[in-house]
């Protein structure tokens, strides 16, 4: 009877734990809401960072901490993704509202050179009021934002 049993919560956790790890998200709980972040991102200690999620985009607000600069706003076109996506694909924007990675990209310049930068998070944790994402980059950021 004891190996029934210890078969009967093994195969639990395994399903428990497989059910966890292949979480996804809807988009309706990451819009309507100022996302702000409180840690876990580069330059925490100058910039102050809020996030707002539509459906097809993503605007990043940057407040630069002591100085009497207007925000720096920086909007994304974005959806959501079941995979880790490497390059940005224009079709799901608007169509992808479930996945578990937040897929962003946008137009951008330096030295004067325009480029198109590509943001993959992870969505680690998302409830009414936090979110917790992974950063694709190498320096795998694991930034948390809350909200009210």
């Amino acid at each position: 009877m004891n190996k029934i049993k210890l078969i009967f919560a093994t195969l639990f956790l395994l399903v428990t734990s497989s059910s966890l790890s292949a979480q996804s998200y809807d988009i309706s709980s990451l819009t309507g809401k100022t996302w702000k972040a409180v840690s876990g991102y580069n330059y925490s200690d100058k910039v102050s960072m809020n996030i707002m999620f539509t459906n097809t985009s993503a605007k990043v607000t940057l407040t630069f901490k002591g100085e009497n600069t207007p925000p720096q706003v920086i909007t994304d076109q974005m959806y959501l993704s079941e995979t880790c996506d490497k390059a940005f694909d224009k079709s799901k924007v608007g169509k992808n509202a479930i996945g578990k990675y937040i897929i962003m990209a946008g137009n951008r310049s330096y030295k004067g050179k325009p480029y198109q930068s590509l943001i993959v998070y992870k969505i680690v944790l998302l409830t009414s009021n936090k979110l917790v994402v992974e950063s694709g980059n190498l320096d795998k950021l694991k930034i948390t934002y809350v909200s009210d």
